[in-house]
């Protein structure tokens, strides 16, 4: 990516607890062109209402400490250049190391609806991801719901993670009954979540699982459900094993969790829903046995459907 400016810079933001926090840090900032070069690289879908976006792990979905260039930037370099319009929202999120399908919001309307549709649980997302397996539950085949309690805790100066309590592992889909049911045995603070794994390959100590979450996915959700099972996602030292010699604040670049599908109903209401699938990345296939990416690539072929 071309750089524009290498300067020290220093931001203020308040953080959820209300105290001012100054963050100082060489920060390298990209070109508008690079980033409207990267967005359009990305691009799975776009319209005048609605963007979705292949993210790169790396990037952020929103504006943090860091004080690092969001999706919403790189959306408006590139609807400088190709629209010279000026509103870009992304109206939800993926973690920093995660790379997938993302949608943008091109008008404060669509981003009012986008984000109402997902509140009530009606855009669809599947997601791809490679753990390390270190128990049963994770052969070629196997499929579960898991049902936890989740609570976001204070990261103090790294990036906040989840609180997990196991509730259960289910073959079958819990009903809301149920979940409302499992919300009752949780501690204050703690919030239901039903995530749903698939393995669909394995090889060379690794396996591939599809992940769906049922209603609205939760920080961390997929991540903190499998690395709390024994099957971290690879690359995953938050939920995971940590490799020897890493500090706790060691930044992971990417992990093997991909946003690989998602089906949302259009904010226009006469037009047909966005549907797309955004191919794994190029390092999964360095990075991985083969029979994984062929796996992944039919996975994708086929949530993809016809054309």
């Amino acid at each position: 990516m071309a750089v524009a400016m290498i300067a020290t810079t220093t931001r203020s933001f308040r953080c959820l607890n209300h105290r001012r926090v100054v963050h100082t840090r060489l920060l390298a900032t990209p070109s508008q062109k690079s980033m409207a070069a990267t967005f359009r690289a990305g691009l799975l879908y776009a319209d005048n209402h609605v963007l979705c976006l292949n993210k790169p792990a790396g990037m952020l979905s929103q504006l943090d400490r860091t004080g690092d260039a969001s999706v919403n930037e790189y959306a408006l370099a590139w609807l400088g250049e190709e629209r010279n319009t000026k509103f870009a929202a992304a109206v939800h999120r993926l973690d920093r190391p995660v790379s997938g399908c993302l949608l943008v919001a091109a008008s404060s309307k669509a981003a009012k609806r986008l984000s109402k549709s997902l509140a009530d649980g009606k855009v669809e997302k599947r997601y791809l991801a490679v753990v390390a397996p270190r128990g049963d539950g994770f052969r070629v085949g196997d499929a579960r719901y898991l049902v936890d309690g989740l609570r976001t805790v204070d990261g103090g100066s790294s990036a906040k993670k989840v609180e997990l309590m196991p509730l259960a592992s289910l073959a079958r889909q819990p009903s809301p009954a149920d979940l409302a049911a499992y919300a009752k045995k949780l501690k204050p603070g703690f919030k239901v979540a039903s995530t749903r794994y698939e393995v669909l390959a394995a090889a060379r100590g690794e396996a591939l699982v599809a992940v769906t979450l049922q209603a609205t996915g939760r920080r961390h959700q997929i991540r903190a459900a499998l690395g709390h099972r024994g099957a971290a996602i690879v690359g995953d030292a938050k939920y995971g094993p940590r490799p020897s010699g890493t500090s706790a604040r060691a930044k992971t670049p990417a992990i093997a969790l991909h946003a690989a599908s998602l089906v949302a109903p259009h904010p226009v209401a006469d037009k047909p829903a966005i549907a797309v699938a955004a191919p794994i990345p190029d390092a999964w296939r360095d990075a991985h046995a083969p029979d994984l990416a062929r796996a992944a690539d039919a996975f994708l072929a086929e949530v993809a459907g016809p054309g």
